[in-house]
């Protein structure tokens, strides 16, 4: 329908965009794949060859693009030294998106992009499949709850509560106690 040469990833991101646009004017269930087509600039035909009909699988989509591309690609040396605060400043640049995911109560998508940056990858150790999982879910329930509160504090305000909570549930674990 226009710009027939654009790539692929592209016309996703557009056809995502129109989705997010559409959004902020109305529920998110009442949006019609008609409607994301015709804010697009986009036949149905164009959109079926990339998505299903699942709006959720666009939202997917464009989470995962944004969480990638704005840490995970910007700053890959960094990554080593401190991947959860790189991945805290890229919630805080779409803080918005995440807000409005929010409000339409998407952020179980949102919990899917986690498990899937942080999965185990088929050459890593068994047992980091517990861990990966475990720090997936401890990363979106930080993340959640710092979107519940409106992304008000900043990346590093959030990462100094979750330390000093992380030192508080520590001091908290009961020892065992000695054998009688």
């Amino acid at each position: 329908m226009r710009r027939a040469n654009l790539t692929k990833e592209f016309i996703m991101e557009d056809i995502c965009v129109a989705l997010v646009r559409l959004m902020k004017q109305k529920e998110y269930l009442s949006i019609t794949v008609s409607d994301i087509c015709r804010e697009a600039g986009y036949g149905r035909t164009t959109y079926y060859r990339y998505f299903s009909n699942d709006k959720d699988e666009l939202i997917l989509y464009l989470t995962a693009l944004r969480f990638k591309q704005n840490y995970k690609d910007r700053f890959p040396d960094e990554l080593r030294e401190d991947e959860a605060m790189l991945m805290l400043k890229s919630v805080y640049e779409h803080r918005d998106f995440y807000l409005l995911l929010a409000k339409h109560k998407l952020n179980h998508l949102l919990f899917k992009v986690f498990f899937q940056e942080y999965r185990r990858k088929d050459d890593e150790d068994e047992l980091l499949k517990y861990v990966k999982s475990f720090s997936a879910g401890a990363y979106f329930g930080v993340v959640y709850q710092w979107i519940l509160d409106g992304c008000t504090d900043t990346p590093s305000e959030i990462a100094d509560k979750f330390r000093r909570g992380l030192m508080l549930a520590a001091s908290q674990v009961q020892k065992p106690s000695a054998p009688v």
